[in-house]
């Protein structure tokens, strides 16, 4: 064989013997990111769940059915409603949570979904207490607004808090007083909606 064929043979096996350790090489470094990656979203999710079940000190012994993820929200009832996965067996009428305190009712159910009534939901009535002064907070013209609570020991700050009077278990943080309408006779309600946290806990709540 002459040397210039066999040169030609080398050079053709050590390119091929690169592209063979590149390929590896980029493959290894590919598994890593991913892993790496898969590691950090599985310790994020981790510590989303617990946060969520230290922040309201959730246990099965207040009521606490588990913690569900939300799927998603319609976009043409973005305010109204919003859904998660049904994995306990959740019912009409359950009680869901997120980092800031209440977040909404659960009031339609199937297999692997439950639909939750948001507090934003115009349709919706819930029933609070302030500093032992009792009301009800409603959702207006883009304003959490509390109506019919009298009390003169009521101040700007204050923290608004389910009454127990209903199907809902009391002392859930709702929010904080932000304003009072003389002429209208109602305080407006500063409540957190919006929430980076993707997981919810489900409490009982009645199904009446």
């Amino acid at each position: 064989m002459k040397p210039i064929i066999k040169d030609m043979i080398l050079l053709l096996v050590l390119f091929v013997i690169i592209i063979i350790r590149d390929n590896y090489i980029n493959k290894y470094k590919i598994n890593s990111i991913i892993k790496t990656s898969y590691s950090y979203e599985l310790k994020k999710t981790l510590d989303d769940y617990n946060n969520l079940k230290s922040i309201h000190n959730l246990t099965t012994s207040n009521n606490l059915k588990c913690i569900s993820k939300i799927k998603y929200q319609n976009m043409n009832n973005f305010y109204k409603f919003v859904n998660i996965n049904n994995n306990c067996n959740i019912k009409k009428g359950d009680i869901v949570l997120n980092e800031y305190g209440l977040y909404g009712i659960v009031d339609k159910t199937s297999k692997n979904n439950a639909r939750v009534k948001l507090l934003s939901n115009e349709d919706s009535s819930i029933s609070i207490v302030v500093n032992n002064n009792y009301g009800s907070l409603v959702y207006k013209n883009g304003n959490y607004i509390v109506e019919d609570l009298s009390g003169s020991n009521i101040k700007i700050g204050d923290i608004v808090y389910t009454s127990g009077l209903t199907n809902i278990p009391p002392d859930i943080k709702i929010g904080k007083i932000l304003s009072y309408s003389k002429e209208d006779n109602y305080y407006i309600v500063g409540v957190k909606m919006d929430h980076a946290n993707p997981f919810v806990a489900v409490l009982e709540g009645s199904n009446d």
